[in-house]
């Protein structure tokens, strides 16, 4: 495995994002990005996985918080307003110019126990592949809608630059940016935290190559008497299944997966890897969906290796949702709000869980807030439609389809979902329908009428 196959398989290894909890009309939808899960009690961001410091090793000293100077947060917004613009656009050549892919590598290499030469070399190979045209740390995310949120300061890990991803097909997922010298006149990203993997992009690969360069670094003899790392003796069969993923055919790489040894299998980076590969293959808009069990299995095995952090309750949401503990659903919004603040969407996934509890009330007073905190959001425009229909508000169901259409451009074709039952036989629902049926006979209705989804035209 080149060690540029490390940082390609840590990107494909993506949870999709609350697949249970999409609107109607939406699809699942991946934020390829990094994704891997915390050692159990392990600060993320602060563990490496296989190359940890020793258990008795002095604890770190507190660290003073930075302040940041007027021109320091300027020049983190300039380059908070650039990497967004960068993803949004599809570019991967302006997103890697806003990397330090040598700081990324330090972080990398950091523990790694193996002869530095041999460390060396392979510092210049993932550098090189990193830094060549069209490639960037994080450029499966390219092209996904993307904003930049705010600097979030920390006293332990200093000022990050907080993202989100809203994917057009659905879905959620935050990411913080660190920076390699705040006094710099254009400072660049160094690392990354994915709030659904739990673990800062340095570990996740750290944690996938060690065992890799340790087994390549051992001499014939040592490689004759010594045992192979279960890692390193699958890696052809983690490459195919990456192909398989990569080429679009979730369920080839998941039953390559699942044919490895359960030593192999229970890796972290495994975990999440099958994970992403099973969530691809689970569709709610499907009755039963297919691979439902699976879909919980692989979460539930995941959830045992988040820590506490706050970032790491992402994950767990549609995981309390299924399970209905909405006691603990709601515990995990709390938790990430606080690191997201007043945030549109984590409000709208709140109206979400309520609706479905039952308590439409208080619901509909979440959806609110959501459209107040963010009133030019489309997602959550759409998703607020589920919670209207729950609440039995048909009028108000009716005003924002129109709202939908006129404003974004959608067209809907309800036929054969249960779930609008209600609203199509109320009389606010009839009137909307009767409106649809005229305009199908409008000139500026494409011959077919409607799409069977609600998409944008």
């Amino acid at each position: 495995m080149r060690d540029g196959d490390a940082l390609e398989l840590a990107a494909l290894s993506t949870p999709p994002l609350f697949p249970s909890m999409r609107p109607l009309f939406f699809v699942a939808c991946l934020a390829a990005s990094i994704a891997s899960c915390s050692d159990p009690g392990t600060a993320p961001g602060g563990g490496s996985g296989s190359a940890s410091a020793s258990p008795a090793a002095a604890p770190a000293a507190k660290k003073v918080p930075h302040v940041l100077t007027q021109t320091e947060r300027d020049n983190l917004m300039d380059l908070g307003d650039a990497f967004a613009k960068a993803v949004s656009a599809g570019d991967n050549d302006a997103m890697g110019k806003l990397w330090n892919v040598d700081v990324l590598w330090d972080r990398i290499a950091d523990g790694i126990a193996i002869p530095k030469s041999d460390l060396a070399k392979s510092g210049i190979e993932f550098k090189s592949g990193m830094k060549a045209k069209g490639a960037s740390p994080l450029g499966d995310i390219a092209g996904m809608p993307c904003s930049f949120r705010m600097i979030r300061e920390d006293d332990q890990e200093g000022p990050s630059l907080l993202f989100r991803l809203l994917p057009e097909s659905g879905g959620v997922n935050y990411f913080e940016c660190q920076i390699d010298d705040l006094a710099a006149d254009h400072p660049k990203i160094c690392d990354a935290f994915v709030f659904l993997s739990g673990e800062l992009l340095s570990n996740t690969v750290k944690r996938l190559l060690a065992p890799l360069l340790a087994q390549e670094s051992k001499t014939p003899l040592q490689k004759l008497f010594s045992e192979k790392d279960p890692l390193s003796e699958h890696q052809d069969a983690i490459l195919k299944a990456m192909a398989s993923l990569r080429s679009g055919d979730p369920e080839a790489a998941l039953n390559t997966l699942d044919a490895l040894p359960a030593s192999v299998r229970s890796n972290k980076f495994v975990l999440i890897f099958r994970f992403n590969a099973v969530s691809q293959l689970y569709d709610t808009s499907q009755d039963p969906p297919p691979f439902e069990k699976e879909y919980l299995a692989a979460i539930g095995e995941l959830k045992t290796h988040l820590s506490g952090d706050p970032r790491s309750q992402l994950l767990l949401i549609d995981y309390h949702l299924l399970n209905g503990d909405y006691e603990a659903f709601y515990q995990s919004l709390d938790k990430l709000a606080e690191v997201v603040g007043n945030d549109g969407y984590v409000e709208y996934l709140r109206a979400t869980g309520l609706s479905q509890e039952g308590k439409h009330e208080a619901a509909l007073a979440s959806g609110k807030r959501a459209v107040d905190f963010e009133p030019e959001n489309e997602a959550i425009h759409l998703g607020i439609v589920d919670v209207l229909v729950g609440a039995g508000k048909f009028q108000e169901t009716a005003d924002q389809l129109v709202f939908l259409q006129e404003e974004y451009g959608y067209q809907f074709d309800f036929a054969g979902m249960v779930e609008m039952e209600a609203f199509l036989n109320s009389e606010p629902g009839r009137a909307w329908l009767d409106r649809q049926q005229g305009d199908q006979t409008d000139p500026t209705i494409p011959e077919g009428g409607p799409a069977s989804e609600a998409t944008p035209q």
